[in-house]
């Protein structure tokens, strides 16, 4: 798991201002496997000619073994054959995000979307590149799209947990801080054991 600038908390310490709260709210984005957070790739359904198969597999094998810049260019290359497949779409964004070429995983989450217009971890990661890229009106609309389709289970908690949790971020930085509370709160009340949303609550209240 990488934490970018993660705010270290305590059982016991004073309440803080507002400001402070607010504050602490601007540094919580994660790259992690969920939201707000980079979910895993997605399995593939192997294409039936041979050389594209063997590209599929070096390039799944490149992601797992987390040899980003290679699996990217092999995604690409996939991506070049099969100009129709979410999933490609998909796991070059996550390829690129961990190398934090955010506005290139943008493009290709959000080409992911278009290709499949339910493909809810494609809208999870969009919505962490755009918070990343402070396109806060941006990110909430990816946020949206996501809570209109059913939710389902993933790492480190449920979609529907995760669009909360990312929404509570995208309020807390725009200083909304009670919608923000609320976001936080149904992210909790759908997997109360999701870690960051309990230290995202104990910043804001």
């Amino acid at each position: 798991m990488l934490d970018l600038n993660h705010v270290g908390l305590s059982r016991h310490r004073p309440r803080r201002s507002w400001t402070h709260r607010r504050s602490s709210l601007r540094y919580r984005p994660i790259l992690v496997a969920g939201a707000i957070a980079l979910l895993l790739p997605l399995a593939l359904i192997s294409p039936a000619r041979s050389d594209t198969s063997s590209l599929l597999r070096q390039a799944q094998t490149a992601q797992r073994e987390e040899r980003y810049p290679e699996a990217a260019d092999l995604w690409r290359q996939l991506a070049f054959q099969w100009p129709d497949s979410a999933e490609t779409s998909y796991n070059l964004g996550v390829a690129l995000h961990h190398q934090f070429k955010i506005d290139e995983a943008a493009d290709a989450y959000l080409t992911a979307t278009v290709l499949n217009p339910s493909h809810r971890e494609a809208y999870i990661n969009l919505s962490l590149a755009r918070i990343q890229l402070q396109q806060y009106d941006q990110a909430l609309a990816a946020i949206d799209q996501v809570l209109t389709l059913s939710d389902r289970p993933s790492k480190p908690a449920s979609i529907h947990t995760m669009a909360h949790y990312n929404r509570a971020i995208v309020l807390g930085r725009q200083g909304k801080v009670e919608a923000s509370l609320a976001e936080v709160q149904a992210a909790l009340a759908i997997t109360p054991d999701f870690v960051q949303a309990q230290e995202l609550i104990e910043i804001i209240q």
